[in-house]
């Protein structure tokens, strides 16, 4: 804001220089945005024209006299808030002013100063006029008699472009109204608008054409033929662009995971004594988690001490079974606790095995996620970066640390194997099927989507269970994003599985990312978006 206030500055100091007045300053809303301004309509009355550039062009320098100075302090300044500033203000001083102020088909600074370098007033008006004589003269012919018109095709070019322009900020306008009110499915309000601002618009411009095509059919020599065989090719080329097909693909979110994986759970509680690393390649067979249950190794120890002296009792019975009378029972009865015994030490013996967690295949080693000390989804609705910080219970500062049973620790993953988790919302149902191509941008290729199908198709999961702990990492961290997002309770959504193509290069894809994904869908006109947008955005009422 202040930056803005030296521009407008600038264009009032440099009126005052060549003896003008700067009447008022203010702040008025353009495009629902509040703009600051500055009448230096003496500037027209300057009999040079450079003056008049000058007047027209003082805030663009200031605005890069300002940009220089922030360049220069953000090239001697460390990183920090100074630094970060410098060189927002920088590019906004700059590349913003030039392109924005600059742009010569709004009536900004750029308009003025082209203006005043032409030498044409009014220029807009003017162009605009030229652009509807050709047009004129396109659909009716030249005009007749002693009617001399002058016409400019680069002046006409300009009001042409100037016209699409403004219509093109319009729908800029209108569509980012629309993303910024739709996840609060208020987007409603966005159409509302755009409404009352387009039909006026059109009408405006209707009624203007209309009452100069009169006058135009009358001093071009009323061709009829003409005017009816260029009106139906114009007509027929517009609803060309409108109904004829064009592809289409549709948005979603989804998660990337393995195919092939071995999930890791501890069958018994234990102390991690030995671990391998979080994604280490481990072979088939060889260990990827050993425990240490205490408790087991002191009843193995018992168990063991007791067998022994059962031994001991048996071979002294043994001994001296002729003895006794009942030394032949007394035996018996021995060798049934020492055998109880054994079969409860096996019991013990085998639960220390399943304490030592090999792989079934050869992998790559992908802890779960829960197992992260912190984790968290980015603060950014639009940035989709799932990040994983703090150390692993896997890692060597957690040896030791106690597992309770039934953890989740991981998977051993195939490598080069993915397939991706994705979240539709439930409007988009009719228009994918089974075998869809499907796009998919991950962090490691955000310009160079991985290619897929549509595998599988899953309309009857319920929200809720998503909340569920015991779903696997990709369920729940997708439930997380979607759950982050506003308006979450009115929004439903299904699921689906993609594969991706095994022969593409995706080796350095990283599992359990967030992923926006485009499905292919039929061909649609843009009459058919149109009227499919309409429907869900009224259907939201």
């Amino acid at each position: 804001g202040f930056t803005k206030v030296l521009h407008e500055f600038g264009h009032a100091l440099t009126c005052h220089r060549y003896g003008g007045r700067c009447h008022e300053m203010g702040v008025m809303f353009l495009a629902f945005m509040p703009c600051l301004y500055c009448n230096v309509t003496d500037a027209w009355t300057f009999p040079r024209r450079r003056q008049r550039v000058a007047v027209s062009a003082a805030g663009i320098i200031v605005d890069l006299l300002i940009a220089a100075a922030c360049l220069i302090i953000w090239s001697i300044t460390q990183p920090g808030f100074l630094h970060s500033a410098s060189l927002l203000l920088a590019i906004f001083g700059s590349v913003n002013s030039v392109l924005l102020n600059g742009n010569p088909l709004m009536r900004y600074d750029g308009y003025y100063i082209m203006s005043d370098l032409l030498g044409i007033p009014n220029m807009r008006t003017e162009s605009q006029r030229q652009a509807r004589q050709g047009f004129w003269s396109l659909l009716f012919g030249a005009k007749t008699g002693k009617i001399r018109e002058h016409f400019s095709p680069s002046l006409a070019t300009y009001g042409l472009a100037s016209g699409v322009y403004l219509w093109f900020v319009i729908m800029i306008i209108l569509v980012g109204l629309h993303f910024m009110l739709k996840p609060l499915h208020l987007e409603v309000f966005a159409l509302i608008l755009g409404i009352l601002i387009v039909p006026a618009q059109l009408r405006a411009t209707g009624k203007q054409l209309q009452q100069e095509a009169k006058n135009e059919f009358q001093q071009r020599g009323r061709k009829k033929w003409r005017a009816t065989a260029t009106g139906i090719l114009l007509t027929s080329l517009f609803l060309l662009g409108i109904l004829i097909p064009i592809p289409r693909r549709i948005p979603a979110i989804g998660v990337i995971r393995p195919v092939s994986r071995q999930t890791i759970v501890a069958t018994n509680p234990g102390h991690i004594i030995k671990a391998s690393r979080p994604g280490e390649i481990i072979n088939a067979g060889a260990t990827v988690l050993q425990l240490q249950d205490t408790h087991l190794d002191q009843q193995l120890l018992r168990l063991q001490n007791r067998i022994e002296t059962l031994k001991v009792k048996i071979k002294a019975v043994q001994i001296k079974r002729t003895q006794y009378d009942n030394s032949t029972e007394t035996l018996l009865l021995l060798i049934q606790i020492r055998e109880s015994l054994q079969n409860e030490r096996e019991q013990i013996r085998q639960q220390k095995i399943s304490l030592n967690i090999t792989a079934k295949a050869t992998g790559r080693l992908i802890p779960d996620p829960a197992l992260y000390k912190n984790q968290f989804l980015s603060k950014r609705q639009d940035n989709l970066k799932y990040h994983l910080s703090g150390t692993s219970l896997l890692e060597e500062d957690y040896h030791g640390a106690f597992i309770p049973e039934g953890t989740r620790i991981g998977m051993i993953a195939k490598p080069g194997s993915y397939e991706v988790l994705l979240a539709v919302e439930e409007h988009w149902a009719r228009n994918i099927a089974v075998g869809t191509d499907v796009l998919v941008f991950s962090k490691e290729s955000p310009h160079d989507p991985l290619s897929g199908i549509l595998k599988g198709i899953s309309l009857t999961m319920h929200e809720a269970r998503f909340a569920d702990k015991e779903l696997l990492p990709d369920q729940q961290l997708l439930h997380r994003y979607l759950s982050q997002q506003p308006g979450r309770s009115k929004k439903k959504h299904f699921y689906a599985v993609v594969s991706i193509a095994e022969e593409q290069p995706v080796s350095a894809v990283s599992y359990y990312q967030l992923c926006r994904v485009r499905l292919r869908t039929a061909n649609s006109s843009l009459w058919n978006r149109f009227s499919d947008f309409l429907s869900r955005t009224l259907a939201r009422l």
